[in-house]
């Protein structure tokens, strides 16, 4: 059985960003400095590329800086075999001779937010005891999926209306969960 020289399919981020037309930004994967960011403003995931991509280091210095369309990630997990470009990302499906080639967007043309700081606020914040937290069981699933080797993480709750923080605890995985505030009768707000 020879090694899939793409990204880890069961690595789904994708799912952990957004639809929406008013923050383009976050329709889109976003690879910096030897991590993969993706956020729907209410989780936020990072993966280490070396982790969930499985293509020499020459291609995947090549990611640095690009955004990536979640549907164009969704369909490159399907191929075997990626070649990574300044451009974009060439999919070969050894089996059937299928190609595809996906662009990353153009340079300039969305602004990602600063991920890595909100992940480090999150970080720096201090761990403190609640007794009850509302959180969406959806957003679980997302970060499960969109984490690397999330099967175990340690969560960190830090006060009520603040990011819960997951850090996988066998890889360099991480990621948060904005909570909902529960109201007297139990209702989200």
């Amino acid at each position: 059985m020879s090694m899939r020289e793409n990204f880890d399919k069961s690595v789904k981020m994708h799912e952990a960003c957004v639809s929406d037309e008013l923050r383009p930004a976050l329709e889109h994967i976003y690879f910096k400095d030897g991590y993969a960011y993706a956020s729907n403003a209410a989780v936020l995931v990072k993966n280490c590329i070396e982790d969930i991509c499985f293509v020499c280091a020459n291609q995947r210095q090549l990611l640095n800086g690009k955004l990536l369309h979640k549907d164009h990630y969704k369909e490159i997990l399907k191929y075997n075999t990626i070649t990574i470009s300044e451009e974009g990302i060439e999919c070969v499906d050894r089996k059937s001779s299928r190609k595809a080639f996906f662009y990353f967007a153009k340079e300039g043309e969305y602004k990602y937010p600063d991920a890595e700081k909100v992940l480090q606020n999150a970080l720096n914040a201090k761990n403190t005891s609640v007794s009850e937290i509302g959180i969406k069981g959806n957003l679980i699933k997302i970060i499960n999926n969109a984490l690397f080797e999330s099967d175990m993480c340690k969560f960190q709750f830090k006060g009520i209306g603040n990011p819960i923080v997951l850090q996988s605890t066998t890889s360099r995985s991480i990621g948060i969960i904005m909570p909902f505030i529960l109201s007297e009768n139990g209702d989200s707000n």
